[in-house]
């Protein structure tokens, strides 16, 4: 802001009330004119002098400014141009045009008012508002404002981290990775651990595979039973009887049994025989 203050000050002082300045006509010789009659002669508009744009034709009295022609006079009267805005009558307007200088913002016209009132002498002013003002100051400001604001995101991401890590620190359940205990292994134990991986995986891919060749010939024999009929086994035939012979005081005792798990026909019993010698 010292800078830009050192910019407008001289402004401030050698451009005050320079570009009210105002070709008028010359009052004529025979007419002998009071005071007011002289202000209200030279506060008329009809007797200024106007450029192609219908705006009043800026003059000065200074070396190498633009002079009035014959029959006109240079005057500081009336308003200053551009609506009043630009000037450097006081110290907020010659700020704000200052600014405009320092912003590029239509800076040449500005450059071509003060060159027709005041003459070539201004240049050395504008060649160090522009380049020094623009190239210099404003990017100084942006580069200024940009570091403030990347300070800021800095402080609130650590900020942040501080406030993840307190907490952390009063969860129960928490850990801090960075602490554990991690034993590295060597290459002995590296080729055992691959080992066993190893081991582990044959026998798991063996179990896989029996498991697929069981289902494969459960399907193969429900597909069987599902396209032919059924048949219902045949009772296997039972055993011959046995033939048991008892021999004791002249009495032969000749049973035949059956196999228990046979059933009888209408419930009869074994037969049994005897012979008496």
């Amino acid at each position: 802001m010292g800078a830009i203050h050192f910019s407008f000050l001289p402004f401030l002082q050698v451009y005050m009330g320079e570009l009210r300045n105002k070709c008028v006509r010359n009052l004529p010789g025979d007419w002998n004119s009071t005071t007011e009659e002289w202000m209200s002669w030279v506060n008329d508009t009809e007797n200024w002098i106007y450029d192609e744009e219908g705006f009043p034709l800026l003059c000065g009295n200074l070396t190498g400014a633009r002079h009035c022609p014959s029959g006109y006079t240079c005057l500081c009267i009336g308003n200053n141009p551009n609506h009043g805005y630009t000037s450097f009558d006081n110290f907020m307007w010659s700020m704000l045009t200052t600014f405009q200088l320092i912003t590029l913002d239509y800076w040449e016209n500005v450059y071509n008012m003060i060159l027709a009132t005041s003459g070539p002498m201004s240049v050395s002013f504008f060649t160090v508002v522009v380049f020094f003002g623009s190239f210099y100051l404003i990017n100084l400001m942006l580069a200024v404002v940009a570091l403030a604001y990347e300070e800021e995101a800095q402080i609130t991401l650590e900020e942040r981290k501080k406030d993840l890590l307190d907490h952390r620190d009063d969860s129960t359940f928490s850990f801090d990775p960075s602490k554990l205990n991690v034993k590295k292994l060597n290459k002995n134990q590296k080729k055992k651990i691959d080992s066993r991986k190893g081991v582990l995986l044959a026998s798991y891919s063996r179990k896989k595979t029996r498991r697929r060749k069981g289902k494969t010939n459960e399907g193969k024999s429900n597909n069987q039973t599902k396209g032919g009929r059924s048949v219902t086994p045949s009772p296997s035939p039972s055993p011959r009887p046995a033939l048991a012979i008892q021999r004791g005081r002249g009495v032969t005792v000749q049973s035949t049994t059956q196999n228990p798990n046979t059933l009888h026909p209408l419930g009869e019993k074994p037969n049994i025989k005897l012979h008496i010698d």
